[in-house]
């Protein structure tokens, strides 16, 4: 397909099998017999740091469902809130997903593109038939407060938005045994009546504090520097802790939240919890993923 726009499988890599670990650093056995693992490696003695290192430790990861597609919001460890999510209809999804792409992958001044994406942009392809485990949308009931000022915010998670219809479902093999994809997640503000997206307030709440990427990286077809939008992570999810909502994400080659750590591969196994507080959404946990048919290597 394309061309900078659009999340581009990995080349993943087997490199784990068999290793034992201690108790308090295994998650759940996968059905897939390989182990998952999480290594809490910045946030220790934060009480949301530590509770949510035990519910990755608690949740079931398989080949299908990896903890780089999606994470649970769920109540199983106590302290958490569990989430209720209302998927939106695929007629919904098809009217609505031009508003989420153009958001996600907005087109720099200048640059040209085939009809066919601009048929995309225009909302002139048809993509009901893609809703489902490629590409979803969902609301929360009732909906979650991320800002934490008291207002719950009108949220729309969107899946798959670069991969619809292209690239199948995350997680699934593509050429060999340990290739796989990291599909594209992240919450969208809409304004009432869900007709149009609050850019201002998206982007107060997920936006790199750097807008920009690093053209020196040689990231091959990872993730494109065309893009004018850049998200403080990847991959992106809700959950709530006590009385408060925080949002995580995986970071990439790109770099972490303060935009360092650039060029190195291994970043993508490398998970962030962050509140947004105040006007400011400010990072507070991070961990590491071991993960026996993951790339790269931890």
């Amino acid at each position: 397909m394309k061309h900078g726009s659009f999340t581009l499988c990995i080349a993943l890599a087997t490199f784990l099998t068999g290793v034992s670990v201690s108790a308090e650093n295994q998650s759940l056995q996968p059905s897939n017999d390989q182990w998952v693992r999480f290594k809490l490696t910045k946030g220790q003695w934060l009480p949301v740091c530590e509770a949510y290192l035990q519910r990755l430790k608690n949740s079931q990861f398989d080949r299908m469902h990896r903890p780089y597609c999606d994470r649970p919001e769920d109540d199983s460890i106590p302290g958490f809130s569990k989430l209720v999510r209302v998927q939106l209809s695929p007629a919904d999804v098809n009217r609505l997903y031009r508003l989420a792409y153009n958001f996600q992958f907005p087109l720099p001044p200048g640059q040209m593109e085939p009809d066919g994406f601009k048929d995309i942009r225009a909302g002139r392809v048809d993509m009901t038939k893609y809703v489902g485990d490629e590409l979803l949308a969902w609301r929360y009931d009732p909906p979650v407060d991320v800002f934490n000022n008291g207002v719950p915010a009108n949220i729309l998670m969107w899946h798959g938005v670069g991969h619809g219809g292209w690239a199948g479902r995350c997680g699934i093999d593509v050429k060999e045994v340990g290739a796989g994809l990291r599909t594209e997640q992240m919450p969208l503000v809409f304004k009432s009546g869900d007709n149009s997206i609050d850019v201002e307030a998206t982007k107060l709440l997920i936006a790199h504090p750097i807008q920009k990427y690093d053209s020196s990286l040689n990231t091959g077809n990872l993730y494109s520097t065309a893009t004018s939008f850049r998200p403080i992570a990847r991959s992106i999810g809700i959950f709530k802790y006590r009385d408060l909502y925080y949002f995580d994400g995986f970071f990439d080659i790109w770099g972490d939240a303060k935009n360092e750590r650039r060029g190195l591969p291994a970043l993508a196994n490398t998970l962030a919890v962050f509140l947004h507080k105040d006007g400011v959404s400010r990072q507070i946990c991070e961990y590491r993923l071991s993960d026996g048919r993951d790339y790269p290597k931890p």
